[in-house]
């Protein structure tokens, strides 16, 4: 027996197809795309309790001495990560943003029902005109994920000095994701190969470099690093403090 979706059935999970694809591509993470429109990453289903522990750690419940903590994140994506971040983190406030709106059905999907999640809104972090949009000192933390490797250094660039006019006093920018050290050297020979791949892939893309990127360009903006966490899968976390 043959079943026949409705027409309108099919267009939708056309316009979820595309939309997965148009992210994948993005991002270079496989995924899969639900009828309820959610994006499913199965890395970000991986390192989001990892990273979780640690965003406590950094802005803890006695932080919020005046409404919620306000956290803006960079290259939302599917939104996983915003959901479990928000029903872990219920006094913290989570601004979601990424470059296209082809992710925000599934990021809407993922957060329906959590009350500290805003409305997803672009946001190119490469952009300091798109930047102005974000009130000065208006957060108390910005978070990416998987953003620096996987864009032209100007996404880099422009996310630290985006940081360092958005936050706060005393506010930090956490950045997660693979990395070289010590001016190229690599945690491990899959991500010396990945990083190869992306190079191949596109010559503005690849992994940036803690100690000779990362750390003299948010000096040079005034942001400090003050720590640098080991992660699962030989990823990092870096927290950048604004001092003040």
């Amino acid at each position: 027996m043959i079943l026949h979706r409705p027409i309108g059935a099919i267009s939708f999970a056309l316009r979820n197809h595309r939309r997965g694809m148009a992210y994948s591509a993005r991002t270079m993470d496989p995924v899969i795309v639900g009828e309820d429109r959610r994006i499913v990453a199965p890395a970000s289903d991986r390192n989001k309790q990892p990273i979780l522990n640690r965003l406590l750690e950094i802005f803890p419940a006695d932080a919020a001495t005046d409404g919620r903590v306000q956290v803006l994140e960079v290259g939302s994506g599917s939104g996983q990560h915003a959901a479990h971040f928000a029903q872990g983190m219920p006094h913290v406030q989570f601004m979601p943003t990424d470059i296209a709106e082809d992710t925000f059905d599934s990021i809407a999907a993922w957060c329906a029902g959590l009350e500290n999640v805003a409305a997803p809104r672009v946001l190119d972090c490469s952009s300091l005109d798109a930047w102005s949009t974000v009130p000065e000192g208006s957060c108390d933390g910005i978070f990416a994920a998987n953003v620096c490797h996987i864009s032209p250094f100007s996404a880099t660039s422009g996310l630290l000095a985006g940081a360092s006019r958005a936050l706060r006093p005393g506010g930090r920018l956490c950045i997660y994701g693979p990395f070289t050290t010590d001016s190229g050297k690599h945690t491990s020979d899959g991500n010396s190969k990945f990083d190869c791949s992306l190079r191949e892939r596109n010559a503005n893309w690849g992994y940036r470099d803690v100690d000779t990127d990362m750390k003299p360009l948010a000096a040079e903006l005034g942001l400090d690093l003050t720590s640098r966490f080991d992660m699962p899968a030989n990823n990092f976390l870096l927290v950048f403090l604004r001092p003040g």
